[in-house]
């Protein structure tokens, strides 16, 4: 029977097309294997080589290009399966020099094929090219083929030795060949070459897949040990149960650990049997959701041990096949003192729930302003109250603001210094600061502070209890004011002045200073009162005042004793200083009068001055000794200032 080169060419692209196909299945199954792409890349590209043969006989105007593609797609499908083979090896190609041998051998081609038609020359470099790489694939299966798949690559090796050899046989052939039968010997060799390129591209493909095989078989043998290691010596419990009917088929002692059945009681029987699930709708849901999914994760559920007691365990199962039957392999995790634990920690977090209520509350309720500072004395929470007292619209405006941007200047070092203090144990407080509000106005503030410690005992944070107390300070000044103030005339009054004069005469005594005091009374203060009225004489008073202040110096007290009568304490002045004093003050009255309803009242005083003299003069000795004088004043017909005899 005669076979012609067409023949071969169908049968051969026949041929490539199922080994594409079949490489093509076992990628997909067997992907996580390397090597196996580019085993499925080269039987494609050699199947495109017989392609462009096909249409070479078709479109001969493209004779050139499908030689080319024809040549390239052989030789690089080739080189292909070699890299196919150094990975499944576990062996690493080199890329670099792969590339540069496929653009080396395209060049030849591609110069032979179109600057200088020689198809012998085109296939003797294809041969060569293709019986090298066939005998370094060849010899890599030989040198570095695992344990695992001797057989298969020793087969697979040899073919690759067959079209190495037969490749050497056909370039030597080709190299020998006289014009006159070259024809002949060529197609000869070309019909050869056909069917041995069909031959071993069927049988290595054949020896490709039987080392898959192979792997796969021993790769089951160590799955299949490792799985027996892992569920015997695994420290949780596991168990594979027919998903059918809950058959207990093996567990490990890991089970028989957890949940106090042994071996000899589990035997032949479900879990059925055993009662093992306290919930079977429990295991109603890990069913469905294992068909479902193929798997359940983390599963909680309760489960009955052997003497009856309960316990949680974290359950996670996935489907296997055993016998062609579905069964479930179920690992179980005791949970029970996690789920203590988590009770627990809803408890205390219930607690700490109630605690963040009452805190909340507090600070909502609170009158005063509560502010908690980091160690560093930077806000981190304030109480609704601490807006209004400062001013401030949103908290954000606040938070994260050193606490003693809210003071004065001149006060923060000062309350530094008290926050230092706590550090060492001393506790200050309450301590009061002016503090400035957003607008700039300024407050008084009355601060507590206290640490709030960790659990260790060790300070955490600072909370301040903050409180305006403005409006207290000014009305405490006030009563002070009242205290010791004439409400008319606005001087000191007798209770004040009697305290202050005798801290001033027992400083003069000490350092031995000059001071005098002189008692000034209005003349005829009575007439005024009868004559004009008390409104009158009230205004008389608080023009004499009003005179005698612009003529003393700061440190001299100038005091109302009652009605119109007055003193006038001068430390550090002589009796001669003090006439000039109350001179000035006389005077200026003389020279103005009140006008009270379109009258003129007049208004003289008289006075008498008293010097002190001795380490035993007390007050009343100067009040009695300026009273004398005084009155002396008044006989010598008023208007007048008279003088104690002074050292």
């Amino acid at each position: 029977m005669k076979i012609d080169i067409p023949t071969l060419s169908v049968v051969l692209l026949i041929s490539n097309i199922l080994l594409v196909i079949t490489f093509f299945i076992q990628y997909r199954l067997n992907r996580s294997y390397q090597g196996i792409g580019c085993w499925l890349s080269g039987t494609v590209g050699i199947t495109l080589a017989t392609v462009f043969i096909a249409l070479q006989e078709i479109s001969p105007w493209l004779a050139p290009v499908n030689i080319i593609l024809n040549n390239v797609c052989f030789f690089g499908g080739t080189l292909l399966i070699y890299c196919g083979i150094l990975r499944f090896l576990g062996l690493r190609e080199n890329r670099k020099l792969n590339i540069a041998i496929i653009i080396l051998f395209t060049f030849i081609i591609v110069y032979f094929t179109i600057i200088q038609d020689n198809s012998m020359v085109r296939h003797i470099v294809l041969a060569l090219g293709v019986a090298l790489v066939s005998f370094i694939t060849g010899r890599c299966l030989l040198v570095y083929k695992p344990a695992s798949i001797v057989a298969s690559a020793n087969f697979t090796a040899v073919i690759f030795f067959i079209q190495s050899i037969f490749n050497f046989i056909l370039i030597a052939d080709l190299a020998n060949l006289s014009r006159m039968n070259g024809l002949l010997n060529f197609m000869i060799s070309q019909t050869a070459e056909y069917l041995v390129t069909l031959i071993t591209t069927v049988l290595w493909t054949f020896g490709m897949i039987l080392m898959i095989n192979q792997r796969l078989v021993k790769d089951m043998g160590k799955s299949k040990e490792q799985f027996e290691l892992i569920f015997n010596v695994n420290p949780d419990a596991m168990s594979i149960t027919r998903l059918q009917d809950g058959y207990i088929v093996d567990i490990n002692e890991s089970f028989t650990e957890l949940t106090g059945f042994t071996c000899s009681e589990i035997s032949g029987k479900s879990i059925f049997d055993i009662k093992l699930w306290v919930n079977l709708e429990d295991r109603n849901k890990v069913i469905h959701l294992v068909k479902e999914h193929g798997f359940c994760r983390s599963f909680e559920t309760i489960f009955r041990r052997g003497d009856g007691s309960l316990l949680y365990v974290s359950l996670s199962a996935d489907i296997c096949i055993l016998n062609g039957q579905d069964h479930m392999i179920s690992v179980f995790r005791d949970i029970s003192e996690l789920k203590r634990a988590e009770t627990q920690k809803q408890e205390a977090l219930k607690a700490l729930y109630a605690s963040e209520q009452l805190y909340r509350s507090i600070l909502q309720a609170s009158p005063d302003n509560i502010t908690i500072t980091d160690l560093q004395g930077n806000i981190r929470t304030v109480s609704p109250i601490a807006l209004t007292m400062f001013e401030y619209k949103t908290e954000d405006e606040i938070l994260g603001h050193p606490l003693t941007d809210f003071l004065i200047p001149s006060e923060v070092e000062r309350a530094q210094k008290n926050v230092a203090l706590m550090f060492t144990g001393i506790f200050t407080g309450p301590n009061e600061y002016t503090a400035v509000r957003a607008d700039g106005s300024l407050i008084e503030i009355e601060v507590n502070a206290e640490f709030i410690r960790d659990a260790d005992g060790s300070p955490a944070s600072i909370v301040y209890i903050i409180r305006d107390i403005t409006e207290r300070k000014r009305l405490k000044e006030e009563l002070q004011q009242q205290a010791s103030t004439d409400d008319l005339t606005g001087v000191t009054n007798r209770r004040h002045f009697i305290k202050t004069a005798n801290y001033e005469i027992a400083r003069a005594i000490r350092f031995e200073h000059p001071m005098s005091i002189a008692l000034v009374d209005i003349d005829n203060f009575k007439s005024i009162n009868d004559t004009y009225g008390h409104a009158a004489g009230d205004e008389t008073l608080i023009r004499l005042t009003k005179i005698c202040r612009e003529n003393i110096r700061d440190v001299d007290i100038f005091a109302r004793l009652g009605g119109d009568e007055f003193v006038l304490l001068l430390p550090d002045t002589a009796c001669n200083q003090a006439y000039q004093v109350v001179e000035r003050i006389r005077r200026s009255l003389n020279s103005l009068s009140v006008n009270w309803e379109d009258q003129k009242i007049s208004i003289t005083i008289s006075s008498g001055i008293a010097g002190l003299e001795h380490e035993t003069d007390t007050l009343d000795i100067l009040l009695a000794r300026a009273d004398q004088v005084l009155y002396q004043a008044k006989d010598a017909g008023k208007n007048h200032i008279m003088v104690n005899n002074c050292q």
